[in-house]
């Protein structure tokens, strides 16, 4: 958990490094400004529709100028993050163990495991020594790391093969969250990081948009 904490600031240091570089942040203030003295002098024409419908306008008009700024680094923060994300992915990926006619497979987690499945049960062996064995699906800790462990059917070349699946489990929550569940992956993780972090970050390093 500590790493993605790290990664998620070193990529949003890096994307508002390229948002102080491309906008003019004292250009950014002063449309603010003028936004928010255009909605309370609206106020003062709530009864009157043409009034208030002129001030809309003007409104929207500095609400485009700040997009039009923002356009070019929000442009270079989804490059970065379509880069860094897949770098991000090989320490978390998923893995799946293929198994064979005899229900059998393998699987690189830290070290060399037979995977064997006996039904609905799988069974990690490492040297002919049982290291787990579980009703699918199952969350178990293997090599200091917790994994959701299930089976899937893969279309291999038209024909169905059967998977065990191995998915990385960053952190449970004491609660269930809705549409994701307790169990987080890294990407959820990061998510839900990134979205105090932003705030955080863009204040320590003056980032006014």
């Amino acid at each position: 958990m500590l790493f993605i904490i790290i990664f998620s600031v070193l990529v949003l240091i890096v994307i508002n490094v390229f948002y102080r570089i491309l906008i003019n942040q004292d250009e950014v203030l002063d449309i603010k400004d003028r936004m928010k003295h255009l909605e309370e002098e609206s106020k003062k024409y709530k009864n009157e529709p043409e009034k208030t419908k002129e001030y809309f306008g003007k409104i929207m008009d500095e609400n485009r100028k700040l997009t039009k700024l923002s356009l070019k680094p929000m442009l270079v923060s989804f490059a970065i993050i379509m880069v860094m994300l897949p770098i991000m992915s090989i320490f978390y990926t998923d893995l799946s163990a293929p198994l064979d006619s005899n229900n059998m497979g393998n699987v690189t987690i830290g070290s060399f495991y037979l995977v064997k499945l006996d039904n609905n049960t799988v069974q990690l062996l490492q040297n002919d020594t049982q290291i787990l064995n579980c009703s699918m699906p199952c969350m178990q800790h293997i090599d200091d790391k917790v994994f959701n462990i299930h089976k899937e059917t893969v279309d291999n070349n038209g024909e169905k093969q059967e998977h065990v699946r191995f998915s990385r489990i960053v952190i449970e929550t004491p609660v269930a969250i809705p549409f994701i569940g307790k169990d987080l992956g890294w990407i959820w993780l990061y998510i839900m990081l990134s979205i105090p972090l932003t705030i955080v970050v863009k204040k320590l390093m003056g980032v006014k948009i």
